[in-house]
């Protein structure tokens, strides 16, 4: 998730941002990266324009308690130039899957 955060703080657009969201707390970082990579590009307003978002409602859905669905999440991606990819993947230390989401 560091590198996300890192990724909206710094204005840097590497090809792809992977982590893992295991936990509620861990998806709200998630909505909080998005919030300032839209801040970052225009604007919350410039980029509920591009997504076809109301800006009350973008607002609502990145905010710490925001629960957006995917489909407005995928909508607010595109218009910042990004993408949402969901997979398994298998650690290598454990038989066990994780979640993983790219961006």
């Amino acid at each position: 998730m560091e590198a996300l955060s890192d990724m909206a703080n710094t204005g840097e657009s590497p090809n792809s941002v992977c982590f893992s969201i295991e936990n509620p707390v861990e998806a709200s970082l998630l909505l909080e990266a998005v919030r300032k990579a839209a801040e970052q590009n225009g604007g919350i307003s410039v980029i509920a324009k591009k997504s076809g978002v109301s800006r009350e409602a973008l607002y609502r859905a990145l905010s710490s308690s925001g629960n957006p669905t995917i489909k407005t999440l995928i909508t607010v991606l595109h218009a910042l130039g990004m993408s949402l990819s969901v997979a398994y993947i298998r650690s290598e230390s454990s038989d066990d899957e994780k979640n993983e989401i790219c961006l």
